[in-house]
Parts: structure tokens; sequence; C-alpha cells
């Protein structure tokens, strides 16, 4: 993924686990001396919603601190795993800018995950705190998710013309992708 940014000249955001990143710190510190930005998916790849208030702030302090300290760059942003600030533990987010962070894409506007009617484009929640909701696209009635399963599975054609118009309306938007899905 590193290599397909550097023959697009790209510059990404990686959201990194903790627990991962300490598996392989030579390859976080190349993110960084690439140009590219580190942001926190989370300790671990636990769902933030398993955790009470306190017990989800101090394991988000300590990815963050974790993920500093190997990258030796600032981690502005944060993406819980499986988009997990909801239910129980829909806002926590007001958590993230007194740890530091100045970004956070958890809201994915999907029925399953989220709430189809929130925002598709990046907005700010709160001073200091950026909200970039990860990309989507309508399918007639629905709107589908442009990572993972909808990326792999959705005709080349269609896809294509979606990425193109986020990137022609310079539209801020995150694309999701795992490296295994390259």
């Amino acid at each position: 993924a590193l290599a397909l940014c550097e023959d697009l000249g790209a510059k990404a955001t990686w959201f990194c686990l903790a627990d991962q990143a300490q598996r392989h710190p030579a390859l976080i510190r190349r993110i960084v001396a690439g140009g590219h930005r580190i942001a926190l998916h989370g300790l671990d790849h636990a769902r933030a919603f398993q955790f009470d208030r306190a017990t989800f702030t101090a394991r988000v302090k300590e990815g963050k601190a974790r993920v500093e300290d190997l990258a030796g760059a600032p981690v502005r942003g944060f993406r819980a795993p499986e988009w997990s600030l909801r239910g129980a533990a829909a806002d926590y987010w007001r958590e993230l800018p007194g740890l530091g962070f100045t970004f956070d894409s958890r809201r994915a506007p999907l029925k399953v995950l989220g709430d189809p009617g929130w925002p598709t484009r990046p907005h700010r929640l709160m001073e200091g705190l950026w909200e970039l909701p990860p990309a989507t696209q309508r399918l007639a009635a629905w709107r589908i998710p442009l990572w993972g399963w909808a990326m792999r599975t959705a005709p080349l054609l269609m896809l294509r013309h979606h990425l193109k118009s986020l990137a022609k309306a310079d539209a801020g938007t995150p694309l999701v992708l795992h490296p295994w899905e390259l």
C-alpha cells in the first residue's frame, strides 16, 4: 500500500492499532518518513461500546501514547474499531479533543453502523474536532459503503465513477482501505 501511494504521489492517513504498531515499529517509522500521517484505530481492535467511558478514555490515551512514541510524530486522528462509538458509547467522542485529537472518522452514515441521515462530508463536531465520515454511495434506496465488501463487489465502472466524483468535488472524504483489500 505504501508503494502504491508512492507510485501515485499520494499521501494518506494510516489508522493504526497500537498493538500492531508495536509489532511493526519500522513500518510505522517508514509511514511517517514517507510524509504520511499516523492516526489511532485503537489500543487493539476491541469495540468502544465494550467499555465504560473511563476505561475507553484510558485505552485511547494509552494507545495514542504508544503510537506517538513509535512514530515520533503526533497522532491527531481517531477512528474506533468497527465504527463502535455507537449505542452505549455514542457520546464517548466528546473525550477526543481533551486527548489531543483534532479529527475523528467514527460516524458511518449507514443504517447498520450508524445513521444514513448523518452527513457524508467532513464537518465540525465541536470547536477543535472535525468529523471525517467514510465514503459512501447511494445505490437505489440504499446507501452502501465504499470500503470492505462493497468496494470488492461493486461494479468497477460504478466504483470508478463515484471515486472520480469525490476527487473532482475535492470532498475531503476519506477512503477506508485495509491493506489486504489492495
